[in-house]
């Protein structure tokens, strides 16, 4: 399963979810036609398994058995017929079964049927295969969260449930179908959406996704305010991010205050048009700002400030809207990979006057002590001793940016790690319930001996910080809790893609001691600077040739040094 996951993608994908009845399928279709997209319908695929279980079913009403088993039997494809309506059509064991599946007994078998996780995890690898085909549009409701993470563009829709109560009735009525009362469609329509928020695995959520505030870039961008303090300590540094990330930052020396940049709601272009950017400005111009640093552009954040009236706007010089909104830009190409991304970040002071070496600030994180204790007292719960037995923390998940180590690597390294008698602490992103059903999965009866964090009971960012504070080592991958593990000063075994866009030499541990960090790369000769060519490329997939062995070896290594 966790190579359909590293499967790269072969054009552009864009994510539409929400909950039923809020025009997915009429704007992906639209989408479709004037895009010339592949259209794949995942809720088809659920609706699909629950009609054949449905069909099986022996009178005891267990459908989980069932839809399991033909989940991963059944032979379910996309054809078009633009003869009928809709011309998308869904085959089941080569049968046409689109217009079976749209009745309200199967939307609510659906539901039931998307809950279980050994159906979601066997229908994972299919839509991203699928998905991974061309340009796609995908439809669902955890496709921009569990599917595709990495689409290029994601949608969320929703709709009052009066108004897709209202669309559903109609919809049957134009079928020719008999249709329940609209309040009973209503009834319906609400009791699915409960189930499909509160299910246990990947539930419908918006993905919480924005460019300038992923955890990473945060992190790394501490050293320009230490160095800005450093250089002028009168002056009071605002740090503009997305709520979420707040704690890790707000007990920082350096930070005198954050403004919360809200890309979602009452900052969004999407959302609420140009009331988004005139709120971003009306934010700007209440503080005052004489100068802005922006570390990575976006055409909204430069132009409020521009509108804002910052007399000194410090920005990379890389997008074309930069060149007209930065009046203290430099010219900088880092997707050539010359230097670290903090030493980008650091060189764009040089518009005001400083010259930083590098490694000389390194990123930093703030761990309130009322945190620690919460996940001291976790811990020890956990059934986990402190300065006992040594504690490794293993972070397997990463948003997709980036190729990652395989799942069953990962697994075979926590099992190796338990049968030498290490106290393993395996984590979780709040949106990786499948990743962590698979991981237990592969661990078999040991995975009692392991204690997973993370997944619907994860607490704030910051906890998971307090606990790799805890840690004698953390295994992880190129993701944000690479960087908090970094700024504690965390022993650190990571894994890093040959392309270049991706590799350490920009995306690293950034540290002062470099043998703090053990990196493990493929030896193999890459010629790729963006992307990974798949099953075109002679090493593919590559990322396994970083053997379990391997990877012990330089835990051990690192915990001698330490």
């Amino acid at each position: 399963m966790d190579e359909n996951m590293h499967i790269p993608k072969q054009g552009i994908v864009i994510a539409i979810d929400g909950p039923a009845g809020t025009g997915k399928s009429s704007v992906t279709r639209l989408l479709t036609e004037r895009l010339g997209f592949i259209h794949i319908d995942t809720g088809a695929l659920y609706r699909a398994i629950a009609y054949l279980a449905h069909g099986q079913n022996d009178g005891n009403n267990v459908l989980e058995p069932k839809a399991s088993q033909l989940a991963k039997t059944a032979h379910l494809e996309f054809k078009l017929n633009p003869k009928l309506v809709p011309v998308n059509r869904i085959f089941a064991n080569g049968s046409d079964v689109t217009d079976f599946i749209r009745t309200p007994l199967i939307s609510m078998l659906a539901s039931q049927v998307s809950s279980y996780s050994q159906v979601r995890a066997a229908l994972l690898g299919l839509q991203r295969r699928l998905g991974c085909q061309g340009n796609s549009i995908l439809e669902g409701r955890d496709i921009g969260t569990v599917i595709f993470p990495d689409a290029d563009l994601k949608f969320f829709l929703t709709a009052s449930s009066f108004e897709r109560a209202r669309r559903r009735f109609l919809e049957l009525k134009e079928n020719g179908g008999d249709s329940p009362p609209l309040s009973e469609l209503k009834k319906q329509i609400q009791k699915r959406d409960l189930q499909d928020s509160s299910r246990a695995v990947a539930p419908l959520k918006k993905a919480q996704d924005a460019l300038t505030d992923r955890l990473g870039d945060v992190i790394l961008s501490t050293p320009v305010l230490e160095v800005l303090k450093q250089y002028n300590p009168d002056s009071h540094i605002t740090f503009m991010v997305r709520e979420s990330v707040v704690p890790l930052l707000k007990g920082l020396p350096f930070v005198d205050d954050v403004m919360i940049f809200d890309p979602n709601e009452r900052h969004s272009g999407l959302n609420h048009g140009l009331s988004g950017l005139f709120n971003l400005i009306h934010d700007l111009r209440t503080r005052v700002f004489r100068i802005s640093v922006v570390l990575q552009s976006q055409w909204m954040i430069a132009a409020a400030l521009f509108a804002a009236g910052v007399k000194y706007r410090v920005g990379p010089l890389s997008k074309p809207h930069s060149f007209l909104f930065f009046n203290r830009g430099l010219r900088q190409k880092r997707s050539y990979v010359e230097m670290h991304e903090v030493d980008y970040n650091l060189q764009l002071l040089r518009r005001l006057g400083m010259r930083i070496g590098t490694r000389k600030f390194i990123p930093k994180v703030f761990i309130s002590d009322a945190v620690k204790n919460e996940a001291r007292e976790w811990l020890t719960q956990k059934g986990i001793k402190q300065n006992s037995k040594t504690l490794i923390l293993v972070h397997p998940g990463m948003g997709g940016s980036a190729l990652n180590w395989p799942e069953s690597h990962y697994a075979e390294l926590i099992l190796r790690l338990v049968k030498e008698n290490f106290q393993v602490l395996v984590t979780f992103g709040p949106q990786e319930d499948l990743l962590m059903a698979r991981i237990q999965d592969m661990l078999g009866a040991l995975k009692d001996k392991v204690v997973f964090y993370g997944c619907k009971d994860v607490g704030p960012i910051e906890k998971l910080g307090a606990l790799m504070s805890f840690a004698d080592l953390v295994v992880v991958p190129s993701t944000g809790p690479l960087h908090i593990a970094t700024a504690l000063g965390v022993p650190i075994v990571t894994f890093f893609s040959p392309i270049r866009v991706q590799s350490a030499n920009r995306w690293g541990p950034y540290l002062a001691d470099e043998s703090k960090a053990s990196i493990l790369v493929p030896d193999v000769y890459c010629g790729q600077d963006f992307k990974c060519l798949g099953n075109l490329c002679h090493y593919y997939p590559c990322m396994r040739s970083l053997s379990v062995n391997y990877a012990l070896e330089e835990i051990h290594k690192q915990l001698k040094r330490k």
